[in-house]
């Protein structure tokens, strides 16, 4: 059975004894069977016993993994509801990124210049967060996306080097090569080493001009690596690969107006 299958056997089944529904959700579960939550103040008094074996009467074959029958006045307790849509229905990060493309609507909001003095391009913007998994990739993909679709020219850069994940969220991970990425750049900053970031770059779209510098190809060298990389020491002090390598993307003649970290 699909969701909505589902939804109106539950919702024959109140009906067939006179309930009213006030919310009903299914969504299936990211792991195995159904959620589904069902409000009804019919329920009051009702054990959750009685109230399971009405409302799943004609279900028995299915699996609830979530199963939450209420009343209004426990829905106070019982926390977030489950959404009421299939999984199917939530975009994929291509699909995602595609609509991003699609705002072409001029964006208010105050910028550097509006504040000081105009900056000379290409501006660099950081997306960070004291923790981990809030975001800063998805809202670097959407932001890229959107001002590359208006025409202006962007480079990304994966900084993320424990969790490199921008390179697969563009859905250009077969692009990788061995010796590619910002360890890679960082690691021959560090040595002296000269370095061509051209051949660090993936273009994303070649309908846009939106381009990436992945963090690295994940392996035995990358992980060699990264356990010698040592991060703190670029911010102690005023001369130091990262600084450089962002005086090389400044100077990267691509055009680009932006440069998103």
């Amino acid at each position: 059975m699909n969701a909505d299958a589902i939804r109106e056997w539950v919702s024959e089944n109140m009906r067939s004894q006179g309930l009213a529904i006030m919310d009903l959700r299914v969504q299936p579960d990211p792991f195995d069977g159904w959620r589904l939550w069902l409000v009804s103040d019919a329920f009051q008094g009702m054990p959750p016993r009685e109230r399971r074996a009405l409302v799943l009467a004609g279900l028995e074959g299915e699996h609830f993994e979530w199963l939450d029958i209420l009343t209004s006045e426990e829905m106070s307790w019982a926390g977030k509801a489950p959404l009421d849509s299939d999984v199917e229905d939530l975009p994929l990060w291509p699909e995602a990124l595609g609509r991003a493309r699609t705002l072409t609507a001029p964006i208010d909001g105050l910028f550097a210049s509006d504040l000081d003095e105009d900056l000379e391009p290409p501006l660099i913007g950081t997306f960070y967060s004291l923790k981990g998994g809030v975001g800063r990739t998805t809202a670097l993909a959407y932001t890229a996306s959107i001002l590359a679709g208006q025409g202006i020219k962007v480079v990304c850069v994966d900084m993320d080097l424990e969790a490199l994940g921008l390179t697969a969220v563009f859905g250009r991970e077969h692009e990788i090569g061995e010796d590619m990425g910002t360890l890679h750049i960082l690691d021959a900053l560090d040595r002296g080493a000269p370095v061509d970031l051209r051949s660090h770059l993936i273009r994303v779209d070649e309908g846009l001009e939106l381009y990436l510098v992945p963090a690295g190809l994940p392996g035995v060298n990358y992980a060699r690596l990264l356990r010698f990389a040592d991060p703190l020491a670029w911010y102690r002090e005023e001369e130091n690969p990262l600084r450089r390598m962002l005086d090389l993307l400044r100077t990267l003649s691509l055009g680009h107006q932006v440069i998103l970290v």
